[in-house]
């Protein structure tokens, strides 16, 4: 086997099919092959030998690309991550996080009794205030953006200034600012969809355009928290899970202490009584998932993408499970949908190049 690398870190591997008795003595070798790239019929198991060339050698490169090959009329088999002809296949997809999101989801109900205090405080609809909090930081009281917004509701550093916030992180703080803001908007703006659209985009921007401006992410949001809106409306129990509270806590501690089997068996719990429950029917499949259940894990990420069809968590890893299950096609329509509720444009490109990579892969 020859391995080199070029200036542009492209990296050939020649591999050559050869008898048992062909490979030179120990004494004479620069490199011997373990036993078990044996068979007994005494040729290398191809696969494998290739699956650990890009293990070892692949790391330093760039994750923008996959890993081809094809097997010359020698018998030889080349290895690259820029093929140069269409004689390559796709063997291996380099791009996405093998693990996807691997924390368990929280339902937000340690929150209940403070949101449900500033709703009645503020004059301002439960259900509303829940699907803002939703929407801005998934019940996430530590969420930062890319753009610096943190916490609950996801405070600007001039909103939260403003409002004399000392710590965008603390709940209460972070509630009361955030409540306020928004209650300023929508006295200004008289209307929900605008009101909305300043917490989002700014009041500037909505004065600017005289209406909700033309933005994909402030259009998309909108829709998104009146999803929520209605969705905490008509599911109030979701929110809190009564009568199974206790196995849904325990099952998140299960799951964040590395106890699959434990999370698994409390998750189950929780979704016999609250079969809708996206965060539970989330969680569960994550369970499986970590646990080698992967087909199991599959039917519970489609679950929770049922009953919540923003859950870009459940897109993601789901999508990753269908190709660790070699249903490529079924990946690729499931990526296909989580590009619809992604606004991140750096994400976005990322994802399409996933795309790209098993299509490739699914036309072999």
């Amino acid at each position: 086997m020859g391995i080199s690398r070029t200036p542009g870190k492209t990296i050939r591997a020649d591999i050559f099919l050869m008898k048992k008795d062909a490979f030179p003595q120990p004494a004479e070798a620069a490199c011997q092959l373990p036993p078990f790239l044996i068979s007994t019929k005494g040729r290398i198991r191809t696969f494998f030998f290739l699956f650990l060339i890009a293990l070892c050698f692949w790391g330093p490169l760039s994750v923008q690309a996959g890993i081809y090959s094809y097997k010359d009329q020698d018998g030889c088999i080349h290895i690259t991550d820029r093929p140069v002809n269409g004689q390559y296949k796709l063997l291996l997809t380099t791009l996405k996080r093998p693990k996807g999101f691997e924390r368990p989801i929280d339902t937000g109900a340690r929150y209940n009794d403070d949101i449900l205090g500033y709703s009645e405080k503020a004059g301002i609809s439960y259900p509303l205030l829940l699907a803002i909090i939703k929407t801005e930081s998934n019940f996430n009281p530590q969420a930062v953006s890319p753009k610096g917004a943190r916490g609950l509701m996801q405070l600007m550093p001039g909103t939260w200034k403003m409002y004399g916030v000392t710590d965008p992180f603390d709940v209460k703080q972070n509630l009361g600012a955030g409540i306020a803001y928004f209650r300023e908007q929508l006295a200004r703006f008289r209307r929900l969809d605008l009101a909305l659209a300043a917490y989002n985009a700014g009041p500037g921007a909505v004065e600017k355009y005289g209406g909700v401006p033309p933005y994909e992410e402030t259009r998309g949001y909108i829709e998104k928290v009146k999803f929520y809106q209605d969705y905490y409306s008509r599911k109030k129990n979701l929110l809190t899970l009564p009568g199974a509270e206790k196995n849904f806590q325990e099952g998140y501690q299960a799951l964040t202490s590395g106890d699959d089997q434990a999370a698994a068996g409390r998750f189950s719990q929780v979704v016999r009584r609250f079969p809708g429950s996206p965060e539970a029917n989330f969680n569960l499949a994550l369970a499986y998932e970590k646990s080698g259940r992967l087909s199991r894990a599959a039917a519970f990420y489609r679950k929770a993408i049922e009953q919540n069809r923003y859950f870009k968590e459940a897109y993601y890893n789901l999508a990753i499970v269908f190709e660790r299950l070699g249903r490529i096609r079924n990946s690729i329509e499931t990526w296909q949908a989580y590009l619809r509720y992604e606004i991140r444009p750096d994400e976005r490109k990322q994802v399409r190049q996933y795309i790209k990579e098993l299509g490739h892969l699914a036309r072999q």
